[in-house]
């Protein structure tokens, strides 16, 4: 809302006065508005209020009634809502209530001023409803205001734009649009409205029109003969009324009458025909013309002959002229034959001579002619066989000769075609005054003529009918010559198209007179058979016949030669239509040849002197006629005065005077052509060549800059003016400079402060020596400051340190200075007023103080800064502070630390040192602190020794020292503390007791322990968590109540005498908790299991139920609890699983509970049968336990302890399907029916429920579904009335199942279970157990039935890229599947439900790893689940695949069953069969034909029994089916069987095929399917060797690590997938060295050091060095060559630590550099720290040395090996220096690429291997071997040679970046870097992980030392990232980072 305008003082307004004020300007002075209530009430004052911001929404609200408020509200609102987006806060009841509440009105109406007025929309107005088809329509469109404009769509009912115009009705905002509907239908107008200002259309308004046919004239033919009765009829005219007007040639009007037809809506009238010539008939329809009218009607003559010709006009022919009458029949279609007509004409001139006519017939056309010569009145008759014909006697009035120079031509004036435009040329030269044109004919004509200049007009005509026309040309109201034209227009006719036509040749407009002149014409898309017209006028019209050949059909070339110069114009047209372009004009000119030009003499062929006049001559008298052109000027463009003098013999003298020396160039233009440019070189009068300038430079400035200029003269000698230096400033000013003779030389200066372009020029004597060009800016360039002086390097603290700043040729801008440190720091500034000034600062405290000189508006950098100077106190001894650890107390076997502060000193070095005898301290300088070391100290002795400790400062004994080391124990196990945590020492009984202790102060602590004794007198197991630096938590139950007794124990010693007691006080009461189940049974097979269930009341929640077992080791036992019936149920699950007796108590609140003792003996099954009284066959049931057994440890081990005996249960069973187990023998089962018998009947129900409520189930839950198995039996051996089946239940009770005979040998056993879980069926026959059972099964809440899982999904996958897999459940009844995947990363799922029994799931691996794909259904793993899948990245890895042997492919192929089935089928279309699985799974299996007739079926076995075929043609059964296959259990795929060897298993070699032998032999029938991932797509072949032995072929095409995944019957075999290491061909040839490296010598302070390095194609004089010191100073260093490119580097260096060793070429830095040399005791080695360098390990030649360094000084001694392997063997040499360095050199024969190992150690050392490319012998040069820039962001500088110096500060880097901390594996990961505030050093970054180091890392400089650094870590591993700056890590380095 705006705010208004008050005066100063007023006080402001509250925001309900603003909204009222706001609204008071929006409605009209008549809607009064005080209020927020009862102004509102009946709708007025808000319709005016939503119409003043959208005028259009409510426009009628001033005709709103009062009494109608509730209406007016809700319109008023409705229309807010949806023009204005007002939201309707308040309802309209609410708003016309008297007491309505005003803050809900106020916030209503403070909706209005925040919305956007929407733009106003026009109306369409006077839209009839009905429209007639073929005749226009037309309404209004109103547009609210000029700025906006109508856009319309008009379209009929199939979407078809219907065509309209649209006119704007003059000084209104309203249009007037015409529209013609052609189709009979609904047409649709559709308004949008556009603003002219912005651009924006709306939808506005729209209206449905119906079009319907009206009524038409039917055919009436056109034409007629005079004599003739024309009938005209008009149908679709209902009821009338209709009218018919006709017009004849004379334009009387003859009204018809009109008759009604017998037709209904049809009307007819007849009209004679009575005179020839045109007539227009007009029909009308109810008042208005129908559609097409009026019509035209040609009438022709009885006589059928038609005349005309400009022959037989009254005027206009001229003496001379030849004038032209033509005969033809009236009509085509008459009977008349011009050829054998009697026609004749006869001329008789003014006196009645009669005048020679010719005659010619062509085209079934007559054409007469005669020549008036003589003025006067001519008489004409046209006879057919003497009598007269058309208007005979025609009288002609001849005229004298036309004087006219305007002349008209073109295809034009000789015909055309009606519709067609026609063209005609008219040339005036220069007669264009008055000139008119005028066509008579059939139909009106328009006539458009286009002025083409230079007296040129093309005039263009359209004719709508045929016919005669006269076409009148008059200038100055006379005809011109051959005016009138009199043409004759054929009818339209579509299939002739002239526009169709090209041509080609005449494109330039030129012609040269005498040579011919080719063209072509293209007539083949214009119609059939057409010929066209063509000829030429020439410049003294005369025409021109060209000859014309057809080249190829419908394609003519034409040619013609010109005899004069001049303009000529082409015409060509078609059927007298002109041919798009035509007339073509042509100018043609006279052969001219400038190549025949001669230009001679001294002012072109020379010697040309400035200031002295010369000339030179042009002769064209061989080139031609033509004028001449010549232009002179020098090479600046300025042009030379040139005198031209006409020879009049055909040459020309030129004359010129060059005004200063210089180049020229000279150009001859002849008659239009230009002539080759002739350079022309004059020469100064002075000699410049004595005279030399210094500083005269083009340049880009700015204001201010101060250019010097020396000029030495020598011994010229001036002859007029002498020497001058000019200065033309920017606006044209020339300013003289004055130059001052010093020393024999003169010297100038010139201060650029003009904006612009300035020139500077130097003259001697008016000649000019030199010149420049200063281009001066206004602004600042800070790059040309400078600043100087020791103050930019160093300070002491307290003290003055200066330096210099320069600033001038810098601009305009302003000088600021900002000194940055540890304090501030005092500056004082002067300024010596020349653009130069000196700064003084005082340090206050020692450290790094940057130093930023900024410069301009912008405050940019100078070179070089922000400057780092570093500040230091003086030198003093006494203020180094020295802290010993416990009063100086070492403990032995530790290290201790004593800290030496001499941060208040300079910098400085520290060194301590025991006795000879003892163990040297060691002295570390904290990084993180200035001045500040530690000593670390770790002497040896006895407990109570002393030994004395020197500690120095640069070499200097400390005033204390020597400082008194005190030897203690090095543990001391009682000043370890033991306390309780949590809960105290007062704990409840059956929650855990928590525990501390603390071990710092006892020394070294190796082993922490705990002795802890219940009440009961037995131990107690315990917890120790180490959860701090020497602290750890112990924590242990409390199961019963009582004393506990802890004591602790430090390296195996208690740490007290007196243990600390625990008390567990009891919980509950103990009488509230009862048994309600227990197991009864006293023995218990190993690994079974047995539950108890103990019931308490809910109220006592806080106390616990815990187990005292006798051996806790040998049983596991499980506590669930469940809430039942308002109780609380602790389910006990126990399992045996050592054998022999055992007890279990259960403890309840810490009491025990008095029923809650088990005893029972572990048996195994063995022992169990054993002591059954059936003893029938042992044997037997020996093989069955031992295998049960064997399968119960298989299943501990796969299941630690498994969740419920479901799971249990399908793993035992799954074992036994696939081993084939034997049944259970009759013993077995006789002693599990007794132990049931014996049982107590009436605890059958309690524990009936106690199983449900067990598994989740409710009394009320549904029954759980009917399973149903199918027996066959033999009649002779089985009574089914003996039959008998029994179920055991999950909880060992037994159960009766129904058994239904079948009377065909089968019965049906169905059974209804009670409780989910595992259970047994068995059938008995008089009591015996029928062989083949029990059997074993499961029930769940629904049936999971038989799932297939299958899809490339399951087998591989790529990073990014869906993976895809379908499960298959047709038979299955769970409404659940599940898919989770675990592995490297959270991967995307989705499932589709396909809705046939099938779902399609497809995932997509974010990185690269191994995943584990879940499928459940209904909760439970199908078969074969988890599924193992590798994920490969996309753009590295590379697959190939393949299947052999699938079901998918050919049967009986690769080891796949084939059943061969005796059927009278010979044709295998539409034949399918699918196959039944003993589980009852249906799959499709593939179908062939075999010999013989029969029909194979191929299938791959998933399980064991009995298999059910069908085989359908065209999906019926066919007979004697289904067939039954019996397999078993060694014929199914066992991937565990199948044997993988061969040498490709684990290596392959490049471009040849490595062999893998898959044996299947043993593993029974399954598909074989190969896939090989990797860098490259390797090749795949696969052969069978012999039965079941097959030999797999791969072709990797690329190095590296290659995985091969090999699956049978879809399970992967063992081993798979195999990782495959890939190098190249053998044919690559090694060549190896190893040398054992030695330790250097310790480098010294003040000893000389020597550094050998071999550095090929180098110089001496192009190599440099430079070594920084651990501070930042730089230490000097001599490089010198001693042979061979075999330098030697010499150095003193004079601080201990870690230098910085640089090595230059040619200012950059040599492969490798900088090194790190370290002065003083070296630290651990290792191959890391080894560096090869060189471009023997970067590139190089064949057949020269190539060779690079090792450097291996940092590294210590070790062995050092070389490799060098490629195409061609290398000869090998390698040279140790023994100073830490040595080299190697190699050469090879060949060029390619080579390989280069360097190991240490046998470790690859950094970089290595390195890929180095061979160039052929010669080439070196070519590929930039002579020097290596290192390219690597390390160096916190831009130059080189801008004297960077190491002594930045690690302690400022900060790094920040969550690639700090965690990375994604397989994606880039990043961080930050900031030196800014560092200083300047070498950065230096490392990522290593527990695989090595991370080989994708690179660091970016992103300006003002801000780095960015990414890193990729392919794999799901740890590590850490290494940030160096100099030799000092920085904060916080290093840092660990982990897989997200």
């Amino acid at each position: 809302m705006e705010e208004d305008e008050r005066p100063a003082g007023e006080p402001d307004k509250t925001p309900k006065q603003r909204l009222l004020q706001w609204i008071r300007r929006k409605l009209p002075d008549d809607v009064p508005v005080t209020n927020f209530t009862y102004d509102w009430n009946d709708g007025l004052a808000l319709g005016g209020l939503v119409n003043s911001i959208s005028p259009d929404s409510v426009s009628d609200w001033r005709n709103w009634e009062p009494d109608e408020a509730l209406d007016n509200t809700r319109r008023a609102m409705t229309a807010a809502a949806q023009e204005l987006g007002v939201a309707p806060l308040i309802t309209p009841e609410e708003l016309i209530n008297p007491n309505v509440d005003e803050k809900s009105v106020m916030t209503y109406l403070a909706q209005f001023p925040q919305v956007k007025p929407p733009m106003r929309k026009g109306k369409l107005h006077g839209v009839e409803v009905t429209a007639i088809a073929g005749r226009a329509a037309d309404f209004h469109v109103i547009m609210p205001t000029d700025e906006h404009k109508p856009k319309l769509s008009i379209q009929d009912e199939h979407g078809q734009d219907i065509h309209f115009t649209v006119n704007k009705i003059p000084a209104t905002c309203n249009y007037n649009v015409k529209y013609t509907p052609e189709k009979v239908g609904t047409a649709k107008i559709s308004l949008f409205t556009t603003s002219i200002l912005s651009g924006e259309s709306v939808a506005s308004d729209s209206a449905e029109v119906r079009v319907i046919e009206g009524a038409r004239m039917l055919d009436f033919g056109g034409s007629g003969k005079v004599g003739e009765v024309k009938t005209f009829e008009i149908e679709n005219a209902g009821d009338g009324p209709v009218d018919v007007v006709v017009v004849d040639s004379d334009g009387k009007e003859h009204k018809l009458p009109v008759v009604g037809s017998t037709i209904p809506g049809c009307y007819i009238a007849d009209y004679p025909l009575g005179m020839a010539g045109t007539h227009s008939v007009n029909a009308f329809h109810r008042g208005s013309a129908i559609v097409g009218s009026p019509f035209r009607l040609k009438v022709l003559p009885k006589s059928s002959w038609e005349t005309w010709g400009r022959g037989l006009q009254s005027d206009g022919v001229c003496v001379g002229d030849k004038a032209p009458i033509y005969v033809q029949p009236s009509s085509s279609d008459s009977s008349d034959d011009i050829n054998k007509a009697p026609i004749s004409v006869e001329v008789v001139d003014g006196h009645s001579r009669k005048v020679a006519v010719t005659r010619t017939i062509s085209n079934g056309r007559a054409k007469f002619e005669y020549t008036p010569t003589t003025e006067g009145v001519y008489r004409v008759q046209v006879l057919n066989a003497g009598e007269p014909i058309g208007q005979t006697p025609y009288e002609v009035s001849v005229s004298p000769t036309s004087k006219s120079p305007v002349r008209a031509f073109g295809p034009g004036l000789e015909g055309g075609i009606a519709q067609q435009p026609n063209l005609f040329y008219v040339n005036t030269h220069g007669d264009s005054d008055a000139l008119a044109f005028t066509i008579e004919g059939p139909s009106k004509t328009a006539i458009e003529c286009a002025d083409r200049g230079q007296g040129q007009a093309l005039v263009e005509y359209t004719p709508k009918e045929s016919g005669v026309y006269k076409i009148n040309i008059l200038s100055k109201g006379e005809h011109i010559r051959d005016s009138p034209f009199v043409v004759w227009v054929d009818p339209a006719n579509q299939s002739i198209r002239p526009s169709a036509v090209r041509v080609t040749g005449l494109e330039t407009k030129k012609a040269t007179k005498g040579e011919k002149t080719t063209f072509r014409i293209d007539t083949k898309n214009a119609g059939a058979d057409l010929l066209p017209q063509v000829s030429v006028v020439d410049g003294k019209y005369g025409q021109i016949i060209p000859s014309m050949r057809e080249v190829n059909p419908g394609l003519y070339e034409c040619s013609f030669t010109p005899k004069d110069t001049g303009a000529h114009f082409v015409n060509i047209g078609v059927n007298g239509v002109a041919v798009p372009g035509a007339p073509f004009p042509l100018n043609v000119e006279e052969k001219i040849d400038a190549s025949k030009l001669n230009i001679f003499g001294p002012g072109v062929e020379g010697p040309v002197v400035s200031q002295q006049p010369t000339h030179f001559t042009i002769d064209a008298k061989q080139a031609g006629p033509g004028a001449v052109e010549v232009a002179l000027a020098d090479r600046d463009g300025r042009a030379v005065d040139i005198d031209v003098l006409d020879n009049q013999d055909g040459s020309f003298t030129v004359k010129y005077t060059a005004p200063r020396p210089g180049a020229y160039q000279l150009n001859v233009v002849f008659a239009g052509v230009d002539g080759p440019p002739i350079e022309i070189n004059v020469k100064p009068h002075v000699d410049r060549g004595g005279i030399r300038v210094e500083g005269l430079e083009n340049a880009d400035v700015l204001t201010g800059y101060l250019a010097k200029v020396k000029v030495d003269t020598g011994k010229t000698e001036a002859q007029t003016k002498g020497l001058q230096f000019i200065a033309t400033l920017p606006n044209e000013k020339r300013v003289l400079i004055p130059c001052e003779k010093l020393n024999g030389k003169y010297e100038a200066q010139f201060i650029a402060n003009d904006i612009g372009e300035t020139k500077l020029e130097l003259l001697f004597d008016e000649i000019p020596i030199e010149e420049a060009f200063l281009r001066v800016h206004q602004g600042q360039d800070a790059s040309k400051c400078c600043a100087n002086g020791p103050g930019l390097k160093k300070a002491i603290v307290g003290e003055k340190a200066t330096f210099q700043i320069d600033t001038q040729g810098a601009g305009d801008g302003a000088l600021a200075l900002e000194i940055s440190g540890p304090m501030e720091a005092e500056t004082q500034v002067t300024d010596f007023q020349n653009g130069s000034c000196k700064v003084d600062y005082i340090t206050k405290e020692p450290g790094a103080h940057q130093i930023a000189i900024l410069y301009g508006e912008e405050k940019k950098h100078i070179p070089g800064s922000p400057f780092m100077a570093f500040a230091d106190y003086k030198k003093d001894n006494s203020k180094i502070k020295v802290e010993l650890p416990d009063n100086g107390k070492h403990r032995l076997g530790a290290t201790s630390a004593i800290v030496v502060d001499a941060s208040k000193t300079a910098a400085g070095e520290v060194t301590a040192r025991f006795p000879p005898d003892q163990n040297q301290p060691s002295v570390v300088s904290l990084s993180s602190r200035r001045g500040v070391n530690v000593v670390e100290i770790d002497p040896h002795g006895k407990p109570g020794d002393i030994i004395p400790l020197e500690i120095s400062y640069d070499g200097e004994p400390l005033k204390e020292s020597p400082f008194l080391i005190h030897l203690v124990a090095s543990c001391e196990p009682q000043k370890a503390h033991l306390e309780a945590t949590r809960d105290g020492s007062v704990v409840s009984a059956g929650s855990d007791a928590y525990l501390q202790l603390n071990t710092n102060d006892c020394g070294q602590v190796k082993k922490v322990a705990t002795a802890i004794t219940g009440p009961d007198g037995h131990s107690r197991h315990c917890t120790i968590e180490e959860i701090g630096d020497r602290l750890h938590s112990i924590h242990f139950p409390t199961d019963l109540a009582g004393v506990y007794a802890v004591d602790a124990l430090v390296n195996g010693e208690k740490i007290s005498e007196r243990p600390l007691r625990i008390h567990a006080r009891p919980v509950g009461n103990v009488e509230n908790a009862r048994v309600k189940v227990r197991p009864i049974d006293d023995e218990w097979l190993l690994g079974e299991d047995k539950f108890l269930i103990i019931e308490r009341d809910e109220d006592e929640l806080e106390a616990h139920l815990s187990l005292l077992k006798s051996h806790p080791e040998a049983l596991m036992a499980e506590i669930i609890q469940k809430r039942v019936d308002g109780k609380i149920q602790d389910h006990v699950r126990l399992r045996a699983l050592e054998a022999g007796k055992q007890s279990v108590n259960v403890v309840y609140g810490g009491d025990l509970l008095p029923d809650g003792t088990v005893t029972f003996e572990a048996v195994t099954q063995l022992s169990r049968a054993v002591i059954s009284p059936q003893t029938g066959k042992e044997n037997i049931d020996q093989i069955e336990l031992d295998r049960q057994s064997e399968l119960q440890t298989e299943a501990q081990k796969r299941e630690p302890f498994l969740s419920n005996s479901s799971e249990k249960y399908s793993f035992l069973s799954e074992q036994r399907a696939l081993r084939g187990d034997l049944p259970p023998s009759p013993s077995k089962l006789a002693s599990i029916r007794r132990a049931s018998s014996t049982s107590n009947q009436g605890r059958d129900s309690a524990i009936e429920a106690n199983e449900r409520r067990y598994y989740g189930l409710s009394e009320q839950s549904p029954e759980l579904k009917e399973r149903e198995f199918n027996f066959n039996f033999d009649k002779a051996q089985i009574n089914s009335d003996l039959l008998k089946a029994q179920v055991s239940t999950p909880m060992g009770m037994r159960d009766e199942a129904q058994i239904i005979d079948n009377h065909d040998g089968t019965v049906l056993v169905k059974y209804a279970p009670k409780t989910p879980g595992p259970h047994e069926l068995t059938i008995l026959h008089d009591g015996a157990i029928l062989q083949g059972t029990p059997i074993k099964f499961f029930v769940d809440s629904f049936d999971s039935g038989h799932a297939t899982v299958y899809g490339p999904g399951l087998q591989q996958a790529i990073v990014g890229e869906s993976a895809q897999f379908t499960v298959s459940a047709k038979g299955s009844h769970a409404k659940e599947l599940s898919v989770s995947i675990e592995g490297a990363a959270q991967a995307n799922i989705k499932i589709h439900d396909n809705k046939d029994g099938t779902c399609s799931v497809s995932w997509i691996p974010p990185v690269v790893g191994d995943y584990k794909v879940h499928v459940k259904l209904g909760g439970r793993d199908v078969k074969d689940s988890p599924f193992h899948v590798q994920a490969h990245a996309k753009d590295g890895h590379k697959n190939a695949h393949l299947q052999l042997g699938s079901t998918s492919e050919k049967a009986g192929e690769f080891a796949l069953p084939q059943i061969a089935l005796n059927i009278s089928e010979s044709e295998l279309s539409g034949v399918t069969a699918t196959i039944k699985s003993p589980s009852g799974h249906v799959e499709p299996c593939f179908v062939r034909a075999l010999e013989g007739g029969r029909l194979g079926v191929s299938f791959t076995p998933r399980e064991a029994g009995e298999h059910l075929i069908k085989v359908f043609r065209d999906g019926k059964p066919i007979p004697k089916g289904p067939f039954k296959i019996k397999v078993d259990k060694s014929q199914i795929g066992d991937a565990a069987k199948v044997e993988v060897r061969g040498e490709g298993k684990h290596n392959a070699v490049t471009n040849q095929d490595n062999e893998i032998l898959v044996d299947t032999s043993k593993a029974g029938y399954g598909g074989l399917s190969v896939s090989v991932q990797g860098p490259s797509k390797a090749e795949l072949k696969c052969k069978e060797v012999k039965p079941g032995l097959i030999a797999v072929h791969y072709r990797p095409t690329e190095a590296g690590k290659y995985t091969v995944n090999i699956k049978f019957a879809e399970q992967h075999v063992k081993e798979s997938p195999l990782s495959v290491v890939c190098t190249d061909r053998v044919s690559q040839t090694a060549t190896e060295i190893e040398r054992e490296t030695t330790k250097p010598s310790i480098a010294a302070v003040g000893r000389e050091a020597n550094i050998y390095l071999k550095l090929s194609h180098t110089v001496e004089n192009d190599m440099s060095a430079r070594l920084v010191n651990p501070h930042g100073e730089e230490v000097p260093v001599s490089i010198h060559d001693t042979g061979d490119q075999y330098y030697a580097l010499h150095f003193t260096p004079n601080d201990e630590g870690v230098h910085t060793l640089s090595v230059f070429h040619r200012d950059q830095h040599v492969n490798g550099s900088p090194f790190n040399f370290t002065v003083g005791h070296l630290a651990d080695g290792g191959a890391h720290k080894v560096k090869a360098s060189g471009m023997g390990v970067v590139r190089g030649e064949v057949g020269v040395p190539n060779a690079f360094n090792i450097y291996t000084r940092e590294a210590g001694a070790g062995k050092l090996s070389v490799s060098v392997e490629g195409p061609a063997k290398a000869k090998m040499h390698f040279s140790d220096h023994k100073d830490g360095n040595c080299h190697a050199e190699y050469t090879v024969a060949e060029p390619g690429e080579y390989s280069v190992a360097v190991k240490f150690n046998d470790e690859h050392i950094a970089e290595s291997p390195f890929k180095v490319f061979m160039v052929p012998s010669g080439e070196g040069h070519r590929h930039g071997l002579s020097s290596y820039r290192h390219s690597e962001h390390r160096v916190n500088g831009e130059a080189i040679n801008g004297g960077i110096q190491y002594s930045g500060d690690a302690d400022k880097v900060v790094a920040k970046g969550t690639g700090l901390n965690k990375f994604t594996p397989g994606v880039a990961s990043s961080f930050n870097i900031d030196t800014g505030l560092a200083g300047t050093n070498l950065l230096m970054v490392g990522v290593v992980t527990s695989k090595g180091p991370c080989e994708e890392v690179v660091v970016k400089h992103m300006g003002a030392g801000h780095y960015v650094v990414n890193y990729k870590i392919h794999d799901s591993v740890r590590g850490f990232i290494f940030v160096k700056y100099g030799d000092r890590e920085i904060p916080g380095s290093p840092f660990p980072i982990g897989p997200l």
